[in-house]
């Protein structure tokens, strides 16, 4: 069975993993942001458990693709 969290935002907004993955990778595109600008700019907007998660990995060095297929 696969788990979905919810994402919690600095805003105090409440947006499912699915939701929130999209909005980033919408954005992305828009304005054209590179690998490494979406972790830079969207990882620090995780709050709650999503937070605990990122702040949990043993190693930052992971590719945009793997958090997205990451089950939140």
């Amino acid at each position: 069975m696969k788990h979905t969290m919810n994402i919690m935002l600095h805003m105090k907004e409440l947006v499912s993993a699915a939701d929130w993955l999209r909005k980033i990778n919408e954005t992305a595109a828009i304005y054209n942001w590179q690998e490494k600008q979406i972790i830079y700019l969207a990882l620090p907007k995780l709050s709650g458990l999503a937070k605990r998660w990122y702040e949990g990995l043993k190693s930052v060095d992971f590719t945009w693709e793997s958090v997205a297929r990451t089950d939140l």
